[in-house]
């Protein structure tokens, strides 16, 4: 049995902790401590097990979210259940982009983690020795593979799929494997995190059929994973609540405000159809577009994280047998009205993403406004590349493939134009090649911000570990 704490986000006068337990029978709540002194908790998602139904004769994770009220600034929070315990320190969210220790406001970009590449636990292990200091970090997507290996055929039985998808889950969310291997789970203890799902929290391309995964092939295939697979996001990963504290279904957007920055932290594939028409459904997309309208009227410059790029170009019928982008769905037009409502109201949008598995960073700047970068895109994945079968063999053989990052690819240029119009062009800025996280620092300037963004690559040679940094300006269009 192990118990593990990890912190969620919360807003700034709150504590909200995910507490997990690997244990057989029925255990009680865990019993807590905030600063040495017993507290109780509200529980926004209820101590209950990850899978309902399952026998409770071997173990299970039994999980929920606990909230406390708390003063801005750092807690020691501890909990303790049926012999076990853990603890940790946590930091409230900083109230403007200015009040963190380092007067500016540091996110750390994380997605695209595949632990079968990193049994070791090197990753969690370079991340710590950067002392990144985050204030949030933002998980956007494939946290976990579930659908690998990619040669091994699952048996169709939702228990046993239930126990498979959730010991993934339970081992990556581990901050150690063993007594001295740093796990994943390490990385999301440095800040609060809030996630999004990606078709690998589910199965590649899911909810759509994939040549690769063969319970995919059939109705009944897709439905016992998807709902299994559904179960152990809500469980582990989605919003217990909204940042107002109201309640938080999965698929709904999460919004959340710090000073001048407006989040939209939009969950594209929980509630995506299977016709290709709708990556997020009407209440979520009419979610966005209140977003753009509140955001506008009160002037701030917007921060959207998705699982997958919105600067993409369609997949087309290539998407059938890799995974369909955001552009081949019928509401994309949607997405780009909301982006064109904030360039026209001279207010800079930043598009945080992952998926591609090669990091970059890409404005979009509107030439009949001076060049103006209305859009900023970061991409930054993988932190630990999945393994490819045939296509890694090869990279290992080839002697032409880089030398340095093998398995990676070089990474693609966005698209020229945002849409038709071709009154917005897209510059690239940045690629970057191989496994890394990304720190984004957002720094008060008049009464504008600027951003930096320092790719950290991942790299086991120190010499090929070497950062990079792309500086930026968020200043609002020049009237």
């Amino acid at each position: 049995m192990s118990l593990t704490l990890t912190p969620m986000l919360a807003p700034q006068h709150k504590l909200r902790l995910w507490a997990g337990l690997l244990a057989s029978g029925r255990p009680a709540q865990p019993a807590w401590t905030l600063g040495g002194n017993p507290a109780q908790p509200r529980w926004l998602r209820a101590w209950a097990p990850v899978q309902p139904g399952l026998p409770s004769d071997t173990p299970r994770v039994w999980c929920g979210v606990a909230e406390f009220d708390v003063a801005a600034g750092s807690h020691q929070v501890t909990a303790h259940c049926a012999g076990m315990g853990d603890g940790l320190t946590v930091s409230t969210l900083p109230g403007t982009v200015g009040a963190g220790a380092f007067g500016e406001l540091r996110i750390l970009l994380v997605s695209c983690y595949y632990r079968g590449e990193d049994e070791q636990g090197r990753i969690a292990r370079q991340i710590a020795g950067l002392k990144l200091q985050p204030d949030l970090t933002l998980l956007m997507g494939d946290q976990v593979y579930l659908d690998l290996p990619t040669d091994r055929n699952f048996p169709n039985q939702p228990h046993w799929l239930a126990r498979h998808f959730e010991q993934a889950y339970w081992n990556n969310w581990q901050p150690r494997h063993g007594a001295f291997t740093p796990g994943f789970g390490e990385v999301m203890r440095l800040a609060p995190w809030l996630g999004v799902a990606d078709d690998h929290e589910f199965w590649n391309n899911a909810p759509h059929v994939s040549p690769i995964i063969q319970n995919s092939w059939k109705a009944d295939g897709r439905s016992n994973w998807w709902n299994t697979a559904l179960n152990c996001y809500r469980a582990f990963q989605a919003p217990a609540a909204g940042h107002d504290g109201q309640p938080h279904a999965v698929g709904d957007p999460y919004t959340f405000d710090i000073g001048q920055l407006s989040f939209f932290v939009a969950d594209t594939r929980s509630r995506r159809d299977a016709d290709a028409m709708q990556a997020m459904d009407n209440s979520a997309l009419a979610r966005l577009e209140q977003w753009v309208t509140t955001s506008i009227a009160q002037r701030r410059t917007g921060v959207i994280v998705t699982g997958q790029p919105l600067l993409q170009a369609r997949a087309g019928r290539v998407g059938k047998i890799t995974d369909y982008a955001l552009a081949d769905y019928g509401d994309y037009g949607r997405w780009l009205a909301a982006l064109n409502a904030r360039a026209a109201a001279g207010l800079p949008t930043v598009l945080l993403t992952g998926d591609v598995h090669y990091g970059r960073v890409s404005q979009v700047i509107d030439d009949r406004a001076g060049g103006w970068p209305a859009h900023t895109e970061v991409i930054a994945s993988p932190t630990s590349l999945v393994r490819t079968l045939g296509a890694d063999d090869w990279a290992s053989i080839n002697p032409l493939a880089d030398p340095v990052w093998p398995r990676h690819s070089n990474g693609e240029a966005p698209p020229p134009w945002l849409s038709g119009d071709k009154r917005h062009r897209i510059r690239l800025r940045h690629l970057q090649k191989g496994d890394h996280v990304a720190l984004l620092r957002f720094r008060p300037r008049g009464g504008a911000l600027s951003l930096q963004v320092d790719y950290f690559p991942l790299h086991p040679d120190p010499t090929h570990a070497v950062p990079r940094r792309v500086s930026l300006d968020l200043t609002p269009r020049p009237f």
